[in-house]
């Protein structure tokens, strides 16, 4: 399967033309968000049609600029397709959380996640305001007390849980992460980090007591 135009054509050829993300979703008649996220790689609402409108807005726009004389090149080589299907996603707002989910997700998780991150953010608030603590040095400069390497862990374990489920209900297929697919396998790292993030998954209702992925 070959693209259709890639995120780093769509920003060269907006820019080799002079226009702005606003220019473009405007004439395409589509949320500049869209556009936004499309050429940040992130998982996008643009559908083929819509991603076939925007190369073809390009190629017009470029013809009416080479026919007035200027010198325009712009590149849309065909290349393969890399990864896993991106799927449909929606923004979710909900009492000042905004993120992108997965269309598959369901609106309970999504609250629940939301919850669950908020949870997160609770007791972070307590870590992230707690005093570094030190061992007696000579000049109070001692290493770091066991308690404040124990708080410290803990406040890098739950801002990787909070991003974690924020990427989960997104879809993060470079690593096979997705919401009907949270339990990953294998001698990863990143099986590990949502191991360790276990409780935070049970809590959204994105994993099951036993450790397996909910069904959205």
């Amino acid at each position: 399967m070959q693209t259709i135009i890639t995120p780093a054509q769509s920003r060269d050829a907006r820019r080799e033309l002079g226009l702005s993300q606003a220019d473009i979703a405007s004439a395409l008649g589509i949320n500049r968000a869209y556009l936004s996220d499309f050429e940040n790689g992130h998982l996008t609402r643009l559908t083929k049609a819509q991603l076939r409108k925007l190369r073809d807005n390009y190629e017009a726009k470029a013809d009416e600029a080479r026919a007035n004389g200027d010198h325009i090149e712009l590149n849309f080589a065909e290349i393969e397709a890399t990864g896993a299907e991106v799927p449909e996603i929606r923004t979710y707002t909900d009492d000042g959380l905004m993120f992108r989910a997965a269309e598959v997700v369901s609106k309970d998780v999504l609250a629940a996640t939301k919850d669950a991150i908020k949870a997160n953010d609770q007791r972070l608030i307590t870590l992230l305001n707690n005093q570094l603590q030190r061992d007696n040095g000579l000049f109070g400069d001692g290493a770091l007390s066991a308690a404040t390497q124990a708080d410290i862990s803990e406040a890098y374990t739950l801002l990787a849980a909070n991003y974690l489920l924020l990427r989960s209900v997104t879809g993060w297929p470079e690593i096979g992460l997705s919401a009907d697919s949270i339990g990953l396998t294998g001698n990863s790292i990143a099986a590990a980090l949502i191991e360790q993030a276990k409780d935070s998954f049970q809590q959204a209702g994105l994993m099951n007591d036993d450790a397996e992925e909910v069904a959205a």
